[in-house]
């Protein structure tokens, strides 16, 4: 199954417009000043390097989300190239995806991520789910942006990948 979230609002175009303006005008009132160039000038530096990294994640950028019988794989797609970025197997799932307002409501149950990735196409979204799992023995947590029917998909196969595996450990004792 494949899901490949759409963009919603604005929000990354305006971003990145500001940055990249308030850059440009930093820029030309750092030659007016006399004192503290290099404040006006790094300042501007680093809004330029903010407002590009925001327009290639959130606007030039697509994520897909593949989910198959083994494992979960999203992929960047950016113009004509895509790249696998992320590789999960099912057997390594702390939990189902859950939604943010359940991760809320139920923080305690889930513990602390010491690893977190952020996969969603939107810079704010405001609904989106979480995918607690293992790696390296740290717990991770990954934040993406799947619809329902990949959502009920994927959980499908985490809880069959989950009783496997406890069956499998069951008959090694």
């Amino acid at each position: 199954m494949t899901y490949r979230p759409n963009q919603k609002g604005k929000y990354a175009q305006i971003i990145t417009f500001l940055c990249i303006v308030v850059a440009v005008l930093l820029f030309f009132a750092s030659t007016k000043v006399q004192m503290y160039v290099f404040v006006y000038q790094i300042t501007a530096i680093v809004l330029m390097v903010a407002g590009i990294e925001i327009f290639m994640k959130y606007v030039m950028s697509d994520y897909v989300y593949k989910a198959s019988e083994q494992d979960i794989e999203i992929y960047k797609v950016t113009g004509n190239k895509s790249v696998c970025i992320c590789s999960l197997s099912y057997e390594e799932s702390v939990s189902g995806v859950v939604t943010r307002d359940y991760y809320d409501s139920h923080r305690e149950k889930f513990g602390k991520s010491k690893i977190t990735v952020n996969y969603c196409k939107n810079i704010f979204p405001k609904e989106y789910s979480l995918y607690f799992f293992n790696f390296n023995s740290k717990l991770a947590l990954l934040k993406f942006e799947p619809d329902e029917a990949f959502t009920k998909y994927m959980n499908e196969k985490i809880t069959a990948a989950i009783s496997a595996k406890e069956r499998a450990e069951s008959d090694d004792e």
